[in-house]
């Protein structure tokens, strides 16, 4: 479309010079070729002006707004869940770990804003949010990144990046926890370390109620289908297998609310310790 607009501009700029040629002639219809050059010139203009410089941008803004829309939706309704089964909890919420390791494009302040909006409207108000922590990397993670050299904020260097598995663990989510000890309910988009069990909030008695969201990862939620069945874990956020985007399947008119499944102690041992 954009290579036939430039045509017709190219088109337009002759019949402009043919007209103008004609009115030095005053031949009767040169004005009329003149102006109709003119306007035909104009709208493919206009029409290049905004497929080049103003629809990337609306696509942009689209795009943002679905992938809010879509980060809400998980934790609306993970927090309907949780104000059905536990209202009057008091929760702190731990935001996503940081970028590299957090979900895709989860990086953001405004997605990372929809989450905590998601969960605030599913809680309808029988669940007070009493703190929102962002997670904050470890020594050994800081050490990946390099000075900057031409990058504003330094580069990541992957070599040296540690797996999550070597620093996220129970200490680690415990500092977030422990300074939040009158919250019984944890919400926690950042996962969960394999150890939790010898975290120190973990073993309190009553322990707090905990909760999990996996969007992306969501085969890592379906995993945890044992211990969400014996408990130790009370509600798990997933994608339905059908709506992951790599296998093309999904009704797309679906709502993203109803694109998710909270896994509970009630559900979790009839669902596969894996999605098909």
């Amino acid at each position: 479309m954009a290579v036939l607009s430039y045509a017709i501009i190219g088109l337009s700029i002759i019949g402009l010079a043919i007209g103008f040629l004609k009115l030095r002639t005053r031949t009767s219809w040169a004005r009329k070729v003149i102006f109709g050059s003119a306007l035909v010139g104009f709208l493919a203009g206009a029409y290049v002006a905004y497929a080049v410089l103003f629809r990337p941008a609306i696509e942009g803004i689209e795009v943002e707004s679905r992938s809010q829309s879509y980060a809400k939706a998980g934790t609306l309704k993970l927090g309907r869940y949780l104000a059905e089964k536990f209202p009057g909890s008091k929760a702190l919420v731990i935001l996503p770990l940081p970028h590299p390791y957090c979900p895709g494009g989860f990086e953001t302040p405004a997605r990372r804003d929809a989450l905590v909006e998601g969960l605030r409207e599913g809680f309808g108000g029988r669940i007070a949010i009493q703190a929102v922590v962002a997670p904050e990397f470890p020594e050994i993670v800081k050490r990946a990144w390099q000075p900057p050299r031409g990058y504003p904020n330094g580069y990541l260097e992957e070599n040296l990046l540690p797996p999550l598995d070597s620093w996220f663990d129970a200490d680690y989510l415990d500092r977030y926890v422990k300074s939040h000890d009158a919250c019984d309910l944890i919400v926690s988009l950042a996962g969960l370390p394999a150890d939790y069990r010898i975290m120190s909030s973990w073993r309190k008695d009553p322990r707090p109620r905990l909760a999990l969201w996996f969007p992306e990862r969501f085969e890592d939620g379906y995993r945890l289908r044992n211990i969400i069945a014996a408990g130790d874990v009370d509600a798990v956020a997933v994608r339905r297998p059908e709506f992951d985007p790599r296998s093309g399947k999904g009704d797309p008119s679906v709502p993203y609310v109803d694109r998710f499944v909270v896994l509970t102690p009630e559900n979790a041992e009839a669902m596969p310790p894996q999605p098909p």
